[in-house]
């Protein structure tokens, strides 16, 4: 308004009412004004004669949109600018985009099958949510402006092909491929057929290398990365499995980031590996690759940054990984995109569209994209998994989008023998049960889908049980129904995976042998149990039937690093067999009680204020105190005395950095080979003076900041080695559940986005570190169950209530303290049956 700039207000209607009744003054003509009364002033701001104001909105029919307030919406001079389909239009965008690429241009086909791609949406394509695919004049311009950039690398009618089959074929169902891909052969190459297929072939093989800083992958040049790769993804990549399917999968993800201008969705069901895709190519390629989970609770400060206070107690604002990814060239993935809310991820527009930048408010600066940052999402089809939301049709048209199906069966063999080193024997019978339990869900209960007995998931988690402990068909067969029967709440269904695995696996499967009292480690749980640190914690442990039971599964989840997920009434033992497990294994219990108002912050921690400021210059009194008692540095200090009081901590440490300085120029020599050393007791004494310098530099810090980050539990644990069991987790609403994701998966990996700092943390679990939840069943008032996708990283058990007469009566008779009373069990549980 001042300097007479232009200002256009995009997706104007998405802005809160009350936010555009403050601009209401602007929008009255020429003598509009504005007053500052947030900054306290009293005077108007006037209109510059240059200023002009524009707007921009989507139209209400689409989800999340609204229509503007009537108030608003006569100020402004309106215009509805309708789709282009007029063909002499399309061919004159056509040509503005191909111009001088050949003598003739292929504008008419190219016009006919855009019109074609249209009219086939509305009828009969679908993509991979079972939704009508949206194509629009930016699908058209994003696949005429990457066969222009292509060309030189490719060829025109390679680049043509492969921008036209990244904007309107990868984000298909199969069904719909084969349609689309009969319209492009028809239409654009004039083949069908096998002449098509040879063309085709022909077409796609490999160009020579554009330049030295190119990586290949199949028929595709990327340039390489200039990030340090992590040590987890060179790790994760040497167990990949390559399979035809993820090999297309992955040719479909580098052809969209050859010319690094596009974001990516990847939209597919649960553990169909659409992370690992990226983490994969980016890995190969030399890029860094970070994640952030989102939630239904995902603002923007975790993708912008906040502010936080620096050494000196001021408030400085610390940017987020999102920016430090586009400003440092990374590839970003948002997981689970459509658990965020919708006006988070609406704020990303003007990244997400074809001018790439990135607009941080609190610093009113805007981020150009380092050149090799990409912005990649992945998430499940809304309406199948909980707490997913159909994303607005203008919103997913911003991205390219890929189908990621299923893995076929006939490679899950491959995968299991590469990755998990299974015999090509085992794998096929693994694979076989899990086609057979497949086809009995679908025949008897065909509302719960395929994957309600097992999922790919299941299969690779049973491998792994079998690389690390297995050796023959009956361990295969023990740990299969351990997992995928002794979850299940019907003995009918608990029936049929036994019989499943005993047809294909050709052993009998003996029950009562599983949870055996015989062995070694038996006794020993059971003499630890009746210690007095037990007693004390536990009370007096009866071993029923059902207790052993549960104690093994948990136990053999431990022993694999499973994630364990315990399903069952109130007073069914779940939280005993977690802290006994935790006493038997000497392991510290961390615990968190869900509600439906738990935050991810409860988890993970946050930002508080700086408290009993005394105790941490007594610390500092105690540290200072600690270097004076140093004979080494009692030697080298020959100046004023150290102050050990804490407002004086820049002199004190500018004084012990000078001392050390000091001890290593005079201490250091030369061995015979010219190599410089340390006498070992000063190199001792150098060593513990340095680490007592860096915790006055902490607690220096501490002293000075109003806010200090506190981790919650689970990061404790996680950095600790110690247990860590969610109670009622499905208590807490799924969205901020699924923030978790990244810790349940095998590489236990969680990246703390919400504590900012200068480097991104990253945080690797402990070997120890084990994490167990417990929920009751759903039906009960205000209980529910998790959604399939979460569920599905669990293992989970199902913990029946005590019903077995022998177990009762133990129960009673340990619960007795006298004898007189014993005569009592047998009424008592004769009463609970009639009862019951």
């Amino acid at each position: 308004m001042r300097n007479g700039h232009w200002l256009l207000l995009d997706e104007v209607n998405l802005a809160p009412p009350e936010t555009l009744q403050r601009l209401s003054g602007v929008l009255e003509g020429e003598k509009g004004s504005l007053c500052l009364t947030e900054k306290g002033d009293v005077e108007y701001v006037t209109r510059h004669p240059g200023f002009r104001i524009f707007a921009c909105m989507n139209p209400a029919t689409d989800i999340g949109k609204r229509d503007l307030p009537f108030y608003i919406k006569n100020r402004f001079t309106e215009f509805f600018v309708d789709d282009l389909l007029n063909a002499e239009d399309l061919s004159l965008l056509v040509y503005q985009y191909l111009e001088g690429m050949l003598p003739t241009l292929p504008i008419d086909d190219i016009v006919r099958f855009y019109k074609e791609a249209r009219k086939e949406s509305e009828t009969r394509l679908l993509d991979g949510a079972n939704q009508k695919p949206q194509y629009s004049l930016r699908s058209l311009a994003r696949a005429l402006e990457y066969t222009r950039a292509a060309t030189p690398t490719y060829g025109f009618q390679r680049a043509l092909y492969d921008g036209i089959c990244m904007l309107f074929l990868t984000l298909l169902d199969r069904p719909s491929a084969v349609v689309m891909e009969g319209i492009i052969a028809s239409v654009l190459f004039k083949e069908s057929g096998t002449t098509c297929a040879k063309a085709l072939n022909s077409l796609l093989k490999a160009p020579p290398c554009p330049s030295h800083n190119h990586v290949q992958f199949e028929q595709y040049w990327i340039e390489k990365g200039t990030s340090q790769v992590s040590k987890a993804s060179v790790e994760f990549c040497k167990h990949y499995v390559l399979t035809k399917s993820i090999r297309g999968h992955l040719k479909n993800i580098a052809r969209a980031v050859f010319i690094r201008r596009y974001p990516v969705l990847l939209q597919g069901p649960t553990s169909s590996g659409k992370t690992s895709l990226i983490e994969y190519l980016a890995t190969v390629t030399g890029h860094r690759f970070v994640r952030i989970n989102n939630h239904e609770h995902t603002d923007l400060q975790e993708y912008l940054g906040n502010y936080i206070t620096d050494s000196s107690g001021k408030l400085l604002f610390q940017e987020g990984i999102l920016v430090e990814a586009v400003r440092k060239g990374y590839w970003i993935v948002l997981d689970e995109l459509n658990l965020a809310p919708s006006d988070v991820l609406e704020a990303l527009n003007r990244l997400l569209d074809d001018n790439r930048e990135l607009f941080v408010p609190e610093l009113q600066a805007t981020v150009k994209p380092h050149p090799h940052f990409m912005l990649f999402a992945t998430q499940n089809p809304p309406g199948t998994y909980g707490g997913r939301k159909v994303l607005s049709r203008a919103f997913r048209n911003r991205f390219l989008e890929i189908h990621v199906d299923d893995i076929p069966e006939n490679e899950l063999c491959m995968i299991l023998e590469r990755r998990c080193e299974v015999p090509p024997s085992y794998a096929s019978k693994m694979v076989e049960v899990m086609k057979d339990l497949q086809r009995h869900r679908q025949s008897s209960k065909v509302f719960a889908g395929k994957h309600g007995f097992i999922t790919p998931r299941d299969l690779f988690r049973w491998a792994e049980r079998f690389k690390k402990s297995g050796k023959s068909y009956e361990d295969l067969a023990m740990d299969g129904y351990m997992l995928l029967a002794e979850r299940l709440r019907d003995e009918d269904e608990k029936a049929v995976v036994q019989r499943v695995l005993e047809k294909h696996l050709r052993v009998k499967i003996d029950i009562g042998k599983l949870y055996s009292e015989d062995s070694t480690r038996w006794q020993e749980v059971v003499q630890l149990s009746t210690s007095p640190q037990a007693l004390a914690t536990l009370g007096n442990i009866v071993w029923t039937k059902s207790l052993r039971r549960l104690f093994h599964l948990v136990e053999r989840c431990y022993k694999h690093r499973e994630p364990v997920l315990l399903v069952g009434e109130t007073g069914s033992g779940k939280t005993t067999v977690c802290q006994l497990l935790s006493l038997v294994s000497d392991r510290y219990l961390h615990m968190i009680n869900c509600h439906q108002h738990t935050e991810s912050s409860d988890f993970l921690g946050g930002f508080r204020p700086v408290r009993d400021r005394n105790s941490i210059a007594g610390n500092f009194q105690d540290k200072v105190q600690k270097i004076l008692a140093s004979q080494l540095f009692s030697e080298f200090h020959k100046g004023e005395a150290l102050s050990s009081k804490i407002d004086n901590a820049a002199v004190t440490l500018g004084t012990i950095r000078q001392v050390l300085n000091d001890i290593r120029s005079t201490c250091i020599s030369e061995d015979d080979c010219g190599q410089l050393k340390l006498h070992g007791t000063t190199k001792e004494g150098i060593h513990d003076l340095e680490q007592v310098e860096q915790e006055l530099i902490l607690l220096q810090k501490y002293w000075q900041s109003l806010f200090l980050w506190h981790d919650g539990p689970l990061v404790q644990a996680m950095r600790n080695g110690h247990f860590i069991l969610i109670d009622e987790i499905s208590l807490a609403d799924d969205s901020v559940l699924e923030r978790l994701n990244s810790v349940l998966e095998p590489s236990q990996l969680l990246v703390l986005a919400e504590k900012g700092g200068p480097d991104l943390e990253e945080l690797t679990a402990h070997p120890q570190f084990f994490l167990l939840a417990t929920m009751n069943p759903g039906g009960d008032f205000g209980k529910k169950e998790l959604s399939p996708a979460l569920r599905n990283r669990f293992t989970e058990i199902w913990v029946p209530a005590v019903t077995d007469l022998d177990d009762l009566r133990s129960i009673v008779l340990n619960r007795f303290s006298k004898s007189e009373l014993l005569h009592l069990a047998d009424p008592l549980l004769n009463f609970w049956k009639v009862g019951g």
